[in-house]
């Protein structure tokens, strides 16, 4: 028998995706590569202990009167399909191979875990030997496949020793995590932020413009085009170490900030709600330990962005970008919570932010220290069905792949021109780059107050305590 108990429930069960023009990788697949021929009988000797050891693969999602829960499965096993490709022409190679990842992308049952599937496939011309793992989206995030790949490493190298396949400890559950949901929903620390929440999505902002109507079916995934713009390797690096440690700031709040400015510029509105997505693992009351947790845990939640003054300078924009990020509450989880958990009325009928901004930070790290398995760049198709409503007009992707920052703007060519996102996309780098050159004087002038949490401190007292030290 099943454990059943309630969570917090996404509103489509799905997977969901994640310069040139190129299509992202899905976020729902990791392609892990490898210098020699896997040993079949060890592979499945890892795998097995894999899903074994992660509680999250024996979920089951079952919809009773148009509710949605989750069980726990007694036991499980995962079948590893193999496919040889070195009896196909060059030419059929590659149809043959998108057939198959198709195929498993669209095998998932929600009433049948694990909802993990393993294709082995062998002698692709262009790609050799890879390894796919293929998991639903409301079993795994970004932080889990960094686990699961390290895990895996470590129990077929085992295997393949003839050792014991022994896994690091488990930190708290998937389970764990869904009841200190709910304890929180009816919480007063939670229900506190209710006119924060209420306050931004009150506010009056600007509607990003269309080229074409919006209607109904318009905004669908088989719609969907991306531009993706490169950062160099070197102006990577700058945002990473010297732009966070001039301004002070995130890689995050400086994306945020450069964003802030090229809608204003192209829209004339100083105000936007947006969609912000988050890891969210943070810590907020009970002494839950994630590290090690394979499951979804991401935020989505709303975020008010201002100019503080008409045409305000790059690092006034980010001073004030950094105070708007920081006062925050509970890192935006309590919106999910109090959304969809308490089920808050205001916050329900409340506007939908036309744009989603989701930085994924340095994805390289998966696939790095991790001995074996490397990850492959082999198309994995999008994993999403054709048909299903996009939820923003605007999706914004950001990510640090081969040392170079990467930003995909996905939009719907039902609903918008080539042109006019990819003017957004250059006016956007131009502004980001702004924050990415050196300069000789202190960077005092970037402190802000939201800099000393510790200590009441407005921005007029700490600029009167900056011009004492000069």
């Amino acid at each position: 028998m099943g454990h059943s108990f309630d969570s917090p429930m996404p509103n489509a069960l799905c997977p969901k995706s994640a310069g040139g023009c190129s299509s992202p990788p899905t976020d729902g697949s990791l392609p892990p590569t490898f210098d020699e021929t896997l040993n079949i009988e060890a592979l499945n000797l890892a795998l097995q202990s894999l899903v074994q050891h992660h509680d999250v693969f024996r979920l089951t999602f079952t919809e009773n009167l148009g509710e949605w829960e989750q069980s726990y499965t007694e036991s499980i096993n995962l079948d590893l399909q193999i496919a040889d490709f070195s009896n196909h022409l060059p030419d059929t190679q590659s149809e043959a191979f998108a057939a198959i990842v198709e195929a498993q992308h669209g095998s998932f049952q929600l009433e049948r875990s694990p909802l993990l599937r393993v294709l082995y496939a062998t002698n692709l011309a262009e790609y050799g030997n890879v390894l796919i793992l293929f998991a639903h989206h409301l079993v795994v995030d970004g932080v889990s496949w960094r686990i699961l790949l390290a895990d895996l490493n470590q129990a077929y190298q085992q295997a393949i020793a003839k050792q014991p396949i022994s896994l690091p400890p488990k930190t708290s559950s998937y389970r764990q995590w869904t009841t200190s949901l709910q304890n929180l929903a009816n919480s007063t620390e939670i229900i506190q932020d209710i006119p924060f929440w209420q306050n931004i999505l009150s506010t009056s902002v600007g509607k990003l413009p269309v080229d074409y109507p919006v209607n109904p079916d318009s905004n669908t995934v088989d719609s969907t085009v991306v531009i993706s713009c490169q950062f160099t390797p070197a102006e990577t690096n700058f945002l990473l170490k010297q732009a966070t440690t001039n301004y002070h700031a995130s890689v995050p709040e400086i994306m945020l900030a450069a964003l802030l400015k090229t809608l204003t510029e192209a829209y004339q509105s100083d105000a936007w709600l947006l969609d912000l997505e988050g890891h969210g693992r943070e810590e907020i009351r009970e002494k839950l330990d994630l590290s090690r947790t394979v499951g979804w845990f991401t935020s989505l939640y709303p975020i008010l962005l201002k100019q503080p003054t008409v045409n305000a300078a790059a690092d006034l924009l980010l001073k004030e970008i950094k105070t708007q990020i920081r006062t925050i509450p509970h890192h935006g989880i309590s919106f999910g919570i109090l959304r969809y958990l308490r089920q808050e009325p205001t916050l329900i009928n409340a506007q939908k932010p036309d744009i989603s901004f989701n930085y994924l930070g340095q994805t390289d790290s998966i696939g790095k220290s991790n001995g074996l398995f490397h990850i492959s760049n082999v198309p994995l198709g999008t994993g999403l069905f054709a048909k299903q409503q996009r939820p923003h007009i605007l999706e914004i992707n950001a990510r640090i792949q081969a040392e170079q920052l990467q930003i995909d703007w996905s939009y719907s060519r039902n609903i918008h021109y080539q042109q006019t996102i990819q003017a957004i996309a250059e006016i956007y780098q131009k502004n980001l780059r702004a924050y990415l050159t050196d300069y000789t004087s202190t960077n005092a002038a970037f402190y802000s107050a939201s800099d000393f949490n510790l200590v009441e401190l407005s921005e007029t007292e700490l600029d009167a305590i900056l011009d004492d030290l000069e």
